[in-house]
């Protein structure tokens, strides 16, 4: 038996109508939509099966009139199954938030009521939430946001675009996306455990390789071969459901897919490795693979250093590529929510604050500071015994092997005859042999 979700003594209609078709697929793999529903058994015997198709709204009596729009008349608190997370304190929470943080007591108004001023005159529909601004505001809210990521998020989307649309109104319809970012603790890529999984975390790294992008439907079409009948499907949890027969004709399997007709958007994968300062000594880096949607596509470039913040996730590797069967073995990766530079001179769309101007400058300035340093050594008599005492100190002995290294590293002169028979090439090989263990892979 379905139920009405009977919030709307507290709620707009708005916000109740995008409440009940909420769907936590908000990146493409979260793992449960939300249902309003009763509890399906009673709490004291879960049934693990049931737990892990389906979240489930337990219905609690729930006494108070401090509300918004309260009466004597008995609520509904919904909370959802197996979290701490009530839908309606944290929608009130959001809306408190947004409508009253100021950065300093001096505003005149909401911090975030100006973000939204530029949104709407950018037409940007995507807010960058410092997500520090909320533990500032909310202990309990930032702990909410951080253990329970993929059901909280969503509704952030809803309260934050509720709020939108009652100050801006616009004409057609609009989606903004929250990008939380900025969490008080980087977790290095080597601490990340299991008690990790399904969280919010940000991590720091260099970006070493980019995917090209892969499109990924998000809407399928499905049309009658009989009666050329149509409908869209949405998809759940990374997957759509083909239905089994024809709504209008009642003939069974006689549904395809129409590729043209439907929708689909960009994703990329990326490998991010951790920071030379991060690896310990003698150790090889960590890499960790990114997941990265829509705007976020094609937003960093490799070499660039960036903070990423997303959901850190575990998927379970199947026993070969034909069987339904799984491994016990789990393949991580990180969703990820938004992306911030850590150096000047990269990624300068994702930091609003930033005068360009002032990043030119300070690049010009580091340009010309790096380039005295190397002239100032190229007038050392010992240059090359300086390079070579700085070339992986940690191993002693083998400057024979250092030192060619260090050719291959600088290169050298391209040669052409003057009759043009042959030519010399500029880059130098090299092949290190050696017993096992004496440093040949540390030194490459």
């Amino acid at each position: 038996m379905d139920l009405q979700l009977d919030l709307s003594l507290s709620l707009s209609d708005n916000e109740i109508e995008q409440l009940e078709a909420l769907d936590f697929d908000v990146l493409d793999d979260f793992d449960t939509p939300l249902v309003f529903g009763e509890q399906l058994k009673d709490p004291t015997e879960p049934d693990s099966a049931d737990l892990d198709q389906q979240l489930v709204v337990e219905e609690v009596p729930f006494q108070s009139d401090t509300l918004i729009g309260a009466s004597n008349d008995r609520q509904l608190d919904k909370c959802i199954w197996g979290t701490s997370v009530n839908l309606q304190d944290t929608i009130f929470a959001v809306r408190d938030f947004v409508m009253q943080f100021k950065q300093s007591v001096t505003d005149e108004r909401s911090y975030y009521l100006d973000v939204f001023e530029q949104m709407m005159e950018t037409e940007t529909y995507v807010l960058n939430l410092n997500i520090s601004h909320i533990q500032q505001w909310s202990e309990e809210l930032y702990a909410k946001i951080v253990n329970y990521p993929q059901e909280v998020i969503p509704i952030l989307d809803i309260a934050v675009k509720d709020i939108f649309l009652s100050t801006f109104p616009t004409d057609g319809p609009i989606d903004i996306t929250v990008r939380p970012y900025n969490l008080d603790n980087v977790r290095p890529m080597r601490e990340l455990e299991p008690v990790d999984i399904d969280k919010l975390i940000t991590v720091k790294g260099m970006i070493i390789r980019c995917s090209p992008i892969i499109p990924t439907i998000q809407r399928a079409r499905y049309t009658c071969a009989n009666c050329y009948n149509g409908v869209d499907i949405e998809i759940s949890r990374g997957n759509i459901k083909e239905p089994s027969e024809c709504v209008h004709c009642k003939a069974r399997h006689s549904m395809k897919i129409s590729h043209n007709l439907s929708s689909y958007g960009d994703k990329q994968f990326i490998k991010l490795q951790e920071t030379v300062d991060a690896i310990p000594e003698g150790e090889t880096p960590h890499t960790v693979t990114l997941c990265v949607y829509g705007s976020l596509v094609d937003m960093a470039k490799p070499g660039d250093k960036v903070l990423a913040s997303g959901i850190f996730r575990a998927n379970p590797l199947k026993v070969n590529s034909r069987s339904s069967k799984y491994r016990q073995i789990y393949k991580t990766y990180m969703d990820v929510l938004h992306f911030c530079r850590t150096e000047k001179g990269k990624l300068k769309a994702m930091d609003d604050t930033d005068d360009a101007i002032a990043d030119q400058d300070h690049l010009n300035a580091e340009i010309f500071e790096i380039e005295e340093k190397i002239r100032n050594m190229a007038e050392m008599p010992n240059i090359y015994e300086e390079l070579v005492k700085s070339f992986a100190p940690s191993i002693w002995e083998m400057d024979d092997v250092k030192k060619g290294i260090l050719c291959q590293l600088f290169g050298g002169s391209k040669k052409k005859f003057s009759d043009g028979s042959s030519k010399f090439r500029s880059e130098i090989n090299i092949l290190l042999c050696g017993d096992p263990g004496t440093s040949k892979s540390q030194m490459l």
